[in-house]
Formats: structure tokens, C-alpha cells, sequence
């Protein structure tokens, strides 16, 4: 009786054992930064030492999350830079060789440091814009599907009209609600529009205007 018993154990012990070999070994996931590192490497086309010294710097002027996705594009100037996607957030970094030479987020200039960039007050002159003469953005739909609605909102100047330009491939779209718009007390005005079902997927721009100041960024269309 105590034979067959511990043969029954050792048997039980075996299968066990035999289970848990048969298991497939779970593959570790991929970490936010390394899942970032591996797409800059790819898009830029660095190296993985240069890729982790790009995202310390965007690290460090506010990138916090995984990176999305990076567009390559040119400026009015003709020079490549690259579009960093990160939830809600939008970067154009431009390289020398492997390494940042510069960061803009809406057009503001987060890298090199803004003290780096300032003029001297003797190079401001006349042609310093007075305060309240720009457009800043307040909140957008970076991502949208066709055939969805869309929205954006900026702040400028109080009781001031402005004029928005949704430029798609086939061009400047005439959808409803994209028409010219006063700003309200605070100087904050929004548009909200339905993206065409008819829309292909692709990156497309929004320029708003006042009559002293301008404003330009871009948005997806999935």
C-alpha cells in the first residue's frame, strides 16, 4: 500500500513537472523606451546610442510618454527635420549628422534652451511684436478619422477676427463650421469640423490668421 502510494506521488510530481516545461515562455514586452528608441532609430536612421542621446534631450524638454510616430518633412527653407509624435503632442526636430540641433513645439523653439536663443535687447527694435499679437494654441484633435469630427482652439487677441485654412490634398476644405470667427472677452476662439469620409489617411495642415498674426500646425487624418 505505501509503495503504490509514493509511486502515485512520484507520478503526480512528473506530470507537474511535465506541464510546466510545456509552457511557452511568455516574451517580455517591450518598454516604453525602448519601443521609442527602436522607432527613432528606424525613422532617423541612427544608431541605438545615438537614438538614446535624441530621446534624453526630448526627454528633457517635456517628452513623456512613447513615442508614436515621426514623419519626415521640410520646412519653407527646404531643410529635413522630423515630426515626433507623442500622444497629444507634436515636435519637429532637426539633426546635424546623429545629434538635435534644434526642437520646436508650435513654433517656439524648446531646444537649445530659450536663453541660448533670446535676442539682445538692442536686436529687438521696432520689430518686436506687442503683447497679446500672436496666436497660441490651446487644444486640437492631433489624430481624427474621416468621416469624424475634428476641433481646434487658440488663443489671440479679445474681440478680434480670425480666419482658419484646413488645406487637405484636393485643398482648402469649405466644410461647415471653418468659417471666420470673433474671439471671445479672453481672446480665445474654436472651430470644430467633419473631416470628410473622403479624406485619405496622411498628415494635413490648419493655418489660422488674424490680421497682425498667423499661426500653422498639422493633424492626422486616419
Amino acid at each position: 500500500m505505501k509503495l503504490s502510494r509514493v509511486i502515485c506521488l512520484l507520478l503526480v510530481f512528473a506530470l507537474i513537472f511535465t506541464i510546466s516545461c510545456d509552457e511557452p515562455t511568455k516574451e517580455e514586452k517591450p518598454s516604453d523606451f525602448d519601443a521609442s528608441v527602436k522607432i527613432i532609430t528606424e525613422a532617423m536612421q541612427v544608431d541605438r546610442d545615438s537614438a538614446i542621446k535624441i530621446l534624453e534631450v526630448l526627454s528633457s524638454i517635456g517628452l513623456d510618454a512613447k513615442i508614436d510616430s515621426i514623419y519626415v518633412a521640410e520646412d519653407e527653407n527646404g531643410i529635413t527635420f522630423y515630426k515626433v509624435w507623442f500622444g497629444l503632442n507634436l515636435l519637429h526636430v532637426y539633426l546635424e549628422g546623429a545629434s538635435v540641433s534644434k526642437v520646436l513645439k508650435h513654433g517656439e523653439v524648446m531646444f537649445p534652451s530659450q536663453a541660448d536663443n533670446a535676442p539682445s535687447d538692442d536686436s529687438l527694435g521696432d520689430s518686436q511684436s506687442a503683447p497679446g499679437e500672436t496666436i497660441r494654441l490651446v487644444s486640437y484633435t492631433s489624430k481624427v478619422r474621416s468621416g469624424d469630427e475634428a476641433y481646434i482652439t487658440v488663443m489671440g487677441k479679445p474681440n478680434t477676427e480670425y480666419k482658419i485654412i484646413v488645406k487637405y490634398t484636393s485643398g482648402a476644405s469649405s466644410a461647415r463650421g471653418l468659417e471666420p470667427k470673433i474671439s471671445d472677452a479672453d481672446g480665445k476662439v474654436t472651430w470644430t469640423w467633419k473631416v470628410s469620409a473622403n479624406v485619405i489617411s496622411g498628415e494635413y495642415s490648419i493655418e489660422i490668421k488674424s490680421a497682425d498674426a498667423s499661426y500653422k500646425t498639422t493633424f492626422i487624418v486616419e
